[in-house]
């Protein structure tokens, strides 16, 4: 931006303080250059858009249910976000959906190997759930049943690939889905 020639009033900014009173500055005093003072009015220009923007599309139900809340807090009354449309509605699956596949892809590989365990022996949920659920080692399994290291890996082997085969048609589907899961953390 260019500076303020001799022979033009100089630029100003008029600041407007939350009790209602305001003070003019102007370019060239206390350090303040017009650069500053463009940036301070297009700030000003930007809270007054968004201060429109929320004027045109406020939920003046919900505000005053939110004053009233505030105000009586002890009334039993409905809670603001009760007043929703769709009570099942989450912000957050609204701003990130793309969570949300990946959430039901997880909840569905989750009940699938829940469904994989239920058709185990009583003895193979019992060797996973004291291998991962008890974070027991082999050899300390080993120990406890009195047996081989070798004896238990073959087991927990067994049980896995029994797992992967109930599994696997899950998994393919998962992989076949829209976006895969190449960017999927499992």
């Amino acid at each position: 931006m260019e500076t303020n020639k001799s022979n033009e009033p100089p630029v100003t900014y008029t600041y407007k303080f939350a009790d209602g009173s305001t003070e003019t500055v102007r370019a060239g005093e206390n350090g303040l250059t017009e650069e500053v003072l463009a940036v301070l009015r297009q700030e000003d220009k930007s809270w007054a858009a968004q201060e429109d923007y929320q004027l045109k599309h406020i939920d003046w139900d919900f505000l005053n249910a939110v004053i009233y809340d505030e105000k009586h807090p002890d009334d039993l009354a409905d809670h603001p976000f009760d007043l929703f449309p769709d009570p099942k509605a989450d912000i957050e699956k609204i701003l990130f959906p793309e969570e949300e596949e990946k959430v039901d892809k997880v909840e569905m590989m989750l009940i699938d190997i829940r469904y994989a365990l239920t058709q185990l022996t009583e003895s193979q949920q019992i060797l996973v759930n004291e291998l991962y659920g008890q974070c027991k080692g082999i050899s300390q399994l080993a120990r406890e049943y009195n047996v081989t290291h070798h004896a238990i890996q073959v087991r927990r082997d067994r049980i896995l690939r029994r797992i992967r085969k109930i599994v696997a048609p899950g998994i393919k589907r998962f992989l076949q889905a829209p976006g895969g899961g190449s960017d999927f953390p499992l």
